[in-house]
């Protein structure tokens, strides 16, 4: 439960940072296009690897927390 409440601020935050970013512009869409391919690349790696060590549903929660915090990472320095 603790890894869901987690992943639920990683999830609001990322809302609202993608939100101002998509009312940049245009510019910014495009570019943001392109890395979120590397980021769902990294975010099916961390899923499969942290299900390979048996975490369960809390592997598929910290999977999507790496997501989130990738996608927030990009659409701060974009």
């Amino acid at each position: 439960m603790r890894t869901y409440m987690t992943l639920i601020i990683f999830l609001g935050f990322n809302g609202i940072i993608e939100a101002f970013l998509f009312a940049k512009g245009k510019d910014s869409i495009s570019r943001y296009n392109y890395f979120s391919v590397g980021t769902t690349i990294i975010y099916l790696v961390a899923t499969i690897a942290f299900l390979k060590i048996d975490l369960g549903a809390t592997g598929l929660f910290l999977g999507n927390i790496v997501n989130m915090a990738l996608r927030i990472v990009v659409c701060w320095f974009l």
